[in-house]
């Protein structure tokens, strides 16, 4: 399987079986390429990225406007960090290092603080 990710949170998603299927799917991304041009809604083509999902690598490379877009390992949509096996343990990481760097944060800057103050300052 395929995802394709535009930062404007734009997103192809397709399942790969045949050569067939990944002709189809640059041809979709021609037909986007095409309609954003015509509305004026040009994509940054470096920002762009491909992600295989599954166990079976798909080594072909898709275009928008000819620049080849790159392989990415992990992506954050909507708030949640996306791997190639699906897995949670990258968001739940990612999570838990954010909420514990703002607490070392806090207890940084408080020398005293309790349980109101902690809800308080704590978002």
């Amino acid at each position: 399987m395929c995802l394709l990710c535009c930062p404007n949170d734009s997103k192809l998603f397709r399942r790969i079986k045949s050569s067939d299927d990944r002709d189809i799917l640059q041809n979709d991304l021609t037909k986007l390429q095409e309609w954003s041009q015509k509305w004026l809604l040009q994509f940054n083509e470096t920002k762009c990225k491909v992600m295989h999902i599954g166990k079976q690598v798909d080594p072909f490379v898709y275009y928008i406007n000819n620049v080849p877009l790159s392989v990415t390992h992990e992506e954050k949509d909507l708030g949640i960090y996306v791997t190639p096996d699906w897995k949670s343990a990258t968001h739940v990481a990612k999570v838990a290092a954010k909420a514990n760097s703002m607490v070392g944060r806090i207890r940084h800057t408080f020398t005293y603080i309790n349980k109101e103050i902690f809800k308080a300052v704590y978002p």
